[in-house]
């Protein structure tokens, strides 16, 4: 097999993977629940790109770059992000991030280098598009899964949540109609990707994402129009059967995959028309994301905080719960570049639209009207990119810049042949390709390592788990492992201490702490400075302690866990006036915009319970009836709002199975409810026996009405 044909399979088996393997964030591999951790499935997908440019760049002949005008300012940018992971306070997510990016825009010029302007690019696109043929069936074979149990299932077909694989979707609709209109008169070809466009359709239409249809929608208007523009209208007209085809095939499976559901009050058709309380509070929450993310990038306007240092920054400057993502691209990423970062990308966009939509009657209709699904596709894109993070998933940021690559092939100038000698273009390609084909797979398993370390600790093989773990810590960037290490640590301290080997605890105790100052100088967030403050706890370093506890409630001040946490410790160590103090900070939370913009609307936040019971306790101890009161009906009313949305949404979720009760979503399951819910009917209890004693004998009446409303539910 030629260098050339090597290549070109390479980057095809890359391009057919991305959609299916893409799709998840490495966010918490200790929580992934994946046959493999997202950063492994990632290195799959970026490996056979890699290993193609390398090819590329070391063969003789000439190769094809995109044009100076285009290519430039996509150089400039990836310098950016280059400069932002170097100056991020948050390395090892700033050099993840780099290499992402790295890998999206070298697949981006493996496109333009390797498939030529002949059959290359369509044989290119129908990878892809199969790809997302793939993760579509997946998509429809879940929900017919689910649907018997669960009638308004939302399909995830593998990524991270429904919304994502809308994104995904939504960019595949349009190449995949260009496709089938520009493939009908090939026997064997343009009847399966019709097909494939309806089943494509339809699992976009059962992941009940507005933002996805709407962003299809985009696309597919765009493409039209660009046709219309161009005066060949008449091509887009005479592929009506494979519209039709695909049409009809997606009424076809959407009523097949229906037929098994039980009839319910909300459907995914009823969520997608939906624009009730639920819908405007999930608007109501990405405004405010989006002001918060604003803010951020106004503290930061010429760097960033780092590529892929969002979710990480983003608490120090949130005002409601925090997110990973800004759920839109562009705010994104002028947060984690800067804005002359985003300038650049933006500058990169606007040439390759010129050079993309740039008509030549010299090119066969075929192509000009690939060219122009592409286009669609690209808009798609950008229209996701307005609502979802999308450029966070790295099956649609590759997938988005390898249709820029074949997008170029197909426009009159929009390629040129480079002029560069062999060591000139070899030198780059190596070292960047090298770069990445290093740091990903020593992260990928360092992830491996602590998914295989958390599943170990829940089949009970925890000293198992310790080797892995102990392996995983010796990566220099990542604090991950060891933030992992510390908890079972302490855990093992804990049962040493049961059990009366005392000497035991406190060598593991007092590890523990040293491997979270390591993990404190890596990545200095709340969450990781709370945890090193247990550690310091565990080891009665109670002043240091107290300062990390407090350094942590600071590093994120609009998130009452970090409180909580403050809270807890004060009430261990008997400081009564420091615990009143901040108990009293965590109630008046309650009014802030963290309790009633949330990314999740059905799950209710209770980290200011024990505030509220702390409080009641003391007002108990004073004699002070009508303040126990009022922090006792404060807690009802809060463990009640908890039993109403987050039960109730935990219930339909699972379908009510027990088997499923230790599964956590949002981390909540079935067990942690019904626990909750016997410390609702411990805490009425104790509130009615308060109003009999008060001889207000109508409220004690609504206490008993509450809680048979809430054991129906």
């Amino acid at each position: 097999m030629s260098t050339d044909r090597l290549a070109s399979v390479l980057l095809a088996a890359s391009l057919f993977i991305a959609p299916i393997l893409g799709g998840r964030l490495p966010l918490d591999p200790s929580l992934d629940s994946g046959a493999l951790p997202a950063m492994m499935e990632q290195l799959i997908v970026a490996i056979p790109v890699l290993l193609a440019a390398i090819l590329v760049a070391m063969r003789g002949n000439v190769s094809m770059l995109p044009a100076p005008k285009v290519l430039i300012p996509l150089v400039w940018f990836w310098l950016f992000i280059f400069v932002s992971a170097i100056a991020s306070e948050f390395r090892h997510d700033a050099m993840l991030e780099l290499c992402r990016w790295t890998v999206y825009l070298i697949a981006c010029g493996v496109c333009v280098a390797v498939l030529g302007r002949t059959t290359g690019p369509r044989l290119a696109l129908t990878v892809w598009f199969a790809g997302c043929v793939v993760m579509a069936c997946v998509g429809v074979w879940e929900y017919v899964q689910n649907v018997a149990t669960t009638p308004n299932w939302r399909v995830f077909a593998g990524w991270q949540n429904p919304n994502a694989a809308a994104g995904m979707l939504s960019i595949a609709l349009p190449v995949g109609v260009g496709l089938g209109i520009t493939s009908m008169d090939r026997r064997g070809v343009g009847l399966p990707i019709s097909i494939g466009c309806g089943i494509v359709v339809v699992a976009l239409w059962l992941t009940a994402s507005k933002g996805g249809l709407a962003s299809a929608g985009v696309g597919m208007l765009v493409f039209a129009l660009a046709n219309v523009l161009q005066r060949k209208s008449r091509i887009l007209l005479a592929g009506w059967p494979s519209i039709l085809l695909c049409a009809v095939s997606a009424i076809a499976i959407l009523f097949l995959v229906k037929a098994p559901a039980q009839p319910s009050e909300q459907t995914d058709s009823s969520r997608v028309f939906a624009a009730g309380a639920e819908s405007e509070q999930s608007v109501g929450f990405r405004k405010r994301l989006w002001q918060d993310t604003v803010t951020v990038i106004s503290n930061n306007p010429l760097l960033g905080v780092g590529i892929g240092a969002f979710g990480v920054s983003f608490p120090r400057y949130a005002t409601t719960q925090g997110s990973a993502l800004a759920h839109n691209s562009y705010l994104q990423l002028t947060a984690e570049v800067g804005v002359a970062g985003f300038i650049a990308l933006f500058a990169f966009i606007v040439f390759w639209l010129a050079a993309t939509f740039k008509y030549n009657a010299g090119i066969p209709p075929p192509e000009n009207l690939l060219r122009n699904a592409i286009l669609g596709s690209v808009f798609a894109a950008g229209a996701n990119a307005v609502v979802e993070s999308s450029f966070s998933y790295f099956g649609f940021a590759l997938s988005v810049f390898a249709l820029f690559g074949i997008a170029l092939l197909l426009a009159p100038d929009g390629a040129r042949p480079e002029r560069l000698t062999t060591a000139t273009r070899t030198a780059p390609t190596l070292l960047l390709s090298g770069f990445v084909l290093a740091y990903l797979p020593i992260s990928a398993i360092s992830d491996s390592k602590v998914a295989q370390a958390s599943a170990l600790v829940r089949s009970g093989e925890p000293e198992r788990a310790f080797e892995l773990l102990k392996s995983a810590s010796s990566h220099p960037l990542d604090a991950t492992p060891k933030i992992s290490l510390a908890r079972l640590l302490l855990a093992r301290a804990n049962a040493f201490e049961q059990s009366g080997r005392m000497q035991e605890a406190k060598a593991d105790r007092e590890e523990a702490r040293t491997v979270m100052e390591s993990a404190v100088r890596l990545r200095a967030t709340a969450t990781t400075l709370s945890l090193y403050a247990d550690t310091l706890f565990a080891n009665k370093m109670l002043q240091q302690a107290r300062s990390e506890y407090g350094r942590a409630a600071l590093l994120a001040p609009a998130n009452p866990l970090y409180k909580r946490k403050l809270l807890s410790f004060y009430i261990a160590i008997d400081d009564d006036g420091s615990a009143s103090q901040v108990a009293e900070q965590l109630v008046a939370m309650e009014q802030s915009d963290f309790f009633s913009l949330r990314a999740l609307p059905w799950l209710v936040n209770l980290d200011t319970l024990e505030a509220r019971m702390y409080l009641a306790d003391r007002a108990r101890e004073e004699s002070e009836v009508a303040r126990e009161i009022e922090m006792l009906e404060g807690a009802v009313q809060l463990l009640a709002e908890y039993r109403r949305k987050t039960y109730a949404e935990l219930k339909r979720m699972t379908g009510g199975n027990m088997e499923y009760a230790d599964v956590e979503l949002g981390g909540q399951s079935l067990n942690i409810a019904q626990a909750r819910f016997e410390e609702l009917r411990s805490i009425a209890t104790r509130l009615k026996s308060l109003y009999e004693s008060q001889e207000r004998e109508d409220d004690a009446k609504k206490v008993d009405d509450l809680i048979a409303e809430l054991v129906a539910i």
